[in-house]
């Protein structure tokens, strides 16, 4: 663990605000610590995937109440995927990571670093994100496609 020691003044506060240590990313804490935020995020991720292909297949079969729980399910899991977000965004700070460019920003700033168990977390995780995308466009299409059918 490094530390910053200086401190700056916060803008028309006039509090003082200590900088952050930052962890060295190679440490078994950090590694450890940013895996299983990834791994948590990862499963959130697939437990909205989920949600949503059962939201489909309720929508091709009219069935109104699977898809209206599905949307309060899908709620659920988005406030903790929020709170998912936040930990990996202080894990990020303690890292010396820009907290709010993504996935790829940190794997950018920390370069060869990185191990390969953090690794293969943050591409599992980048990997669920672009399978969402992809199963939110679908949604998208057959909920309109439904709607329009009445």
């Amino acid at each position: 663990m490094t530390a910053e020691t200086a401190a700056k003044p916060r803008p028309g506060t006039g509090c003082v605000v200590t900088a952050m240590p930052t962890l060295d990313p190679r440490s078994p804490v950090a590694a450890s610590a940013l895996c299983e935020t990834l791994a948590s995020e990862t499963r959130l991720l697939d437990s909205l995937i989920a949600i949503l292909r059962q939201q489909r297949d309720a929508a091709t079969r009219d069935d109104r109440a699977t898809v209206a729980d599905s949307v309060f399910a899908m709620q659920r899991v988005l406030h903790t995927l929020a709170e998912a977000r936040r930990r990996r965004h202080a894990i990020y700070r303690m890292l010396g990571a820009p907290e709010h460019d993504g996935a790829p920003a940190l794997a950018a700033a920390l370069g060869e670093t990185l191990d390969q168990e953090p690794t293969r977390a943050l591409d599992a995780l980048m990997t669920a994100a672009r399978t969402l995308a992809n199963e939110v466009e679908v949604n998208r299409t057959v909920l309109r496609q439904a709607l329009a059918e009445g």
